[in-house]
């Protein structure tokens, strides 16, 4: 949802079911930034910790569709803590080199992200890190977060 200059990430998360994560996909238009350093965002958590992903083209396609289809939803996906939670206006510099490969919230191996091949961003609140661990911040119930913009950064 956009409005007064920035869009809004919420819902309301549960455990129940083997819940316990949300993620929304952010419109991106596929990208080849071979110079880009990294990710840069500005935004205002509501105290929990968040996640920027990343898929590369090279990756499995994931989607609606495809899981309905057959093709699944298991394709690796680069995950970046962002760095709070504090409840401030905050812009963040995430290097490629700090986006970690996971699968279904496990760490797994894959060639380092580079910003060759960029097919999507995503934003994830979750129960878990991005290197798998707990995440200490988490906690079931309603979630905001703020985002002004994402970009990418030489």
């Amino acid at each position: 949802r956009a409005g007064c200059g920035s869009g809004l990430y919420a819902g309301e998360l549960s455990t129940a079911n083997s819940g316990g994560f949300s993620s929304v996909l952010i419109p991106t238009p596929k990208a080849n930034l071979p110079d880009a350093r990294g990710l840069w965002i500005e935004y205002k958590s509501d105290g929990q910790q968040y996640k920027l992903q990343v898929r590369r083209s090279a990756d499995s396609d994931v989607g609606l569709l495809s899981m309905f289809t057959g093709g699944g939803n298991d394709g690796v996906v680069y995950q970046a803590d962002l760095p709070g939670p504090d409840q401030t206006w905050t812009t963040a510099f995430i290097p490629f080199q700090n986006f970690r490969p996971s699968w279904r919230g496990q760490p797994r191996s894959a060639p380092d992200l580079t910003g060759t091949q960029l097919k999507s961003v995503s934003l994830m609140v979750s129960k878990l890190s991005a290197d798998g661990s707990p995440n200490p911040s988490f906690r079931p119930g309603r979630f905001a977060l703020r985002v002004r913009a994402i970009g990418a950064y030489y």
